[in-house]
């Protein structure tokens, strides 16, 4: 009984090993030479951790506006953009001197948490571990997944990417009648929407597709019922803290929305980048790799045989999100639509790469292959490819963006410094709205000079060439608590949307500070407890998880 026992501990440690080892692989080419590729959004990723950083070093939760970089406009990232999940990136800036470090730490982190999860949709769906690594690997080495972690460095979606598998494997087991569908489906949503609200926002439409092919077909109980609504409430609940911080933006401000776009992948393009092992950050050549892509084609030609078995229905959700993401259809009518919320339609790719992981593991469940060389073949080839693509990217010169070679050394500079566009801003009136003009626009007749800023507060030197009011490129949220100071003196009524001000002529000293409403505290004490609970009553149930 106790070699049994201590045998069961040693399998689970090597699975843990092999994933830890493999999360290393996965990051270890974008760090050579202690050098990380910084791109525009990761530029501006990375400055609001600091800021986060910085609060919880001072015991705070952070405000909902961000002083440090972001054009230095008082941006409210924070409470438009979620944070929780991010915690992975943020407790290493704490506990490490070195950022670069702390930086890599996170991904690691990040690698290992896509992998864990998606291994337990794969042992869900299968018991043969061949089967379940190529599963593995199909979602993890995926150029999209790569191409979001590397060079978009779009974080909060790669952190809703490494969520997506517990939504899977909660429906399933909802639709199974398995114990505790609710819960994966609730953390796995929950964890989403701390994670990115547009992965949040597709993933949703996703499953009320489910919900109403499983009520054209009868399949709907009242038991299955009651876990959805279980499971909402627990998303929402675990998600508390980033719901309302950003519904008392949006209720209480008018917000200027990213760039009304939908772009399409262009098939010439997707196949040049295929070809060239490619994963540079060009909307319309988004891809996800020659072997996935030929996965999507196999699996198209097996439809065509009499081979039965669930694998057919998951192939044709696969292959029809696939080829409804390129410009053969006419998504330019739909750009003043609800859908273009997406912006580009390559970012649903991390649907494909997960729909294809889970095709391809029930094709394989149902007829396996009988030479296991078929199967290192396609793992060794995902790996060696995908890696391949991340050390070509990191270490050439690519026209792809601004891209910033971020070191130990230039590491605050970069971030402090960083840059955003008009998102998020606030707008005078909805016809301001309409033609995304913020607020405030830039006035050539000051002098801006930034002498500090934390997470909490920003302070400048304001040349003016005359006395005179001054409308200053700073945002004034409504529903925000403020404290301004003008040369020393409070100022006491705020204009909205934008920082009003009587300067003199000369040099003024100018403080902006921004507090933390109580409520806060109170939506973030309930987040916890949903995810604290929802996570200890998994531990409870004593749920074999490498069986």
């Amino acid at each position: 009984m106790l070699k049994r026992h201590f045998s069961t501990h040693l399998h689970h440690y090597i699975i843990l090993m092999i994933m830890l080892g493999t999360s290393l692989l996965t990051t270890l080419p974008a760090f050579t030479n202690n050098v990380f590729k910084l791109s525009y959004d990761g530029n501006i990723h990375l400055a609001r951790f600091d800021a986060i950083a910085q609060a919880l070093h001072n015991s705070s939760l952070p405000p909902l506006v961000n002083f440090i970089g972001l054009h230095h406009t008082g941006l409210a990232m924070n409470g438009m953009y979620p944070w929780l999940t991010s915690i992975i990136f943020i407790i290493p800036r704490l506990l490490f001197s070195n950022p670069i470090v702390a930086l890599a730490i996170g991904f690691v982190l990040l690698n290992l948490l896509t992998i864990f999860n998606t291994f337990l949709l794969a042992k869900f769906i299968t018991n043969n571990r061949w089967i379940q690594i190529i599963g593995i690997s199909i979602y993890q080495f995926s150029s999209y997944h790569m191409t979001v972690l590397y060079s978009r460095n779009a974080l909060g979606e790669a952190l809703a990417y490494a969520f997506i598998p517990l939504v899977f494997l909660g429906c399933f087991k909802i639709w199974h009648n398995k114990k505790n569908g609710w819960l994966y489906l609730g953390i796995g949503m929950g964890a989403i929407a701390n994670s990115h609200i547009l992965s949040l926002i597709i993933i949703t439409v996703m499953i009320i597709i489910c919900f109403f092919i499983r009520l054209l077909h009868r399949q709907i109980t009242i038991k299955e019922l009651q876990n959805y609504i279980k499971a909402t409430v627990l998303a929402i609940l675990s998600a508390l803290y980033t719901l309302t911080n950003m519904g008392s933006l949006l209720l209480s401000n008018l917000l200027v929305s990213p760039g009304p776009n939908l772009i399409p992948l262009n098939t010439t393009k997707y196949w040049q980048a295929l070809l060239d092992n490619s994963i540079i950050e060009r909307a319309d050549s988004f891809n996800i790799g020659v072997i996935n892509t030929g996965l999507i084609i196999f699996l198209a030609f097996m439809l065509f045989t009499n081979k039965n078995g669930v694998w057919r229905y998951w192939s044709v959700a696969t292959i029809i999100l696939f080829f409804s993401t390129f410009d053969w259809l006419p998504w330019q009518n739909f750009v003043n639509t609800p859908i273009n919320v997406i912006q580009f339609l390559g970012r649903l790719l991390f649907l494909v790469s997960m729909l294809l992981s889970i095709s391809v593991m029930y094709y394989f469940n149902a007829y396996p292959l009988k030479h296991n060389d078929i199967n290192v073949l396609v793992i060794f080839g995902l790996i060696t490819l995908s890696l391949s693509a991340v050390h070509s990217y990191h270490n050439t010169v690519t026209q792809d963006g601004y891209r910033f070679w971020l070191t130990k050394e230039n590491y605050y500079k970069t971030i402090k410094n960083s840059a955003i566009g008009l998102d998020y801003l606030p707008a005078n009136n909805k016809k301001q709205l309409q033609a995304r003009i913020p607020a405030f626009q830039s006035n050539n007749t000051l002098d801006l000079k930034i002498n500090s800023q934390t997470y909490n507060a920003i302070d400048y030197t304001v040349n003016a060439t005359k006395s005179s009011y001054y409308t200053l490129p700073v945002a004034i949220y409504s529903g925000v608590t403020y404290k301004v100071t003008l040369n020393h003196q409070n100022i006491k009524h705020l204009s909205q949307h934008a920082l009003k001000l009587k300067l003199r002529k000369g040099s003024n000293h100018l403080k902006v500070a921004a507090s933390v409403n109580k409520t806060n505290y109170f939506t973030m004490l309930v987040s916890l407890l949903a995810i604290v609970y929802s996570i200890g009553q998994l531990f409870i149930s004593r749920t074999h998880i490498f069986k």
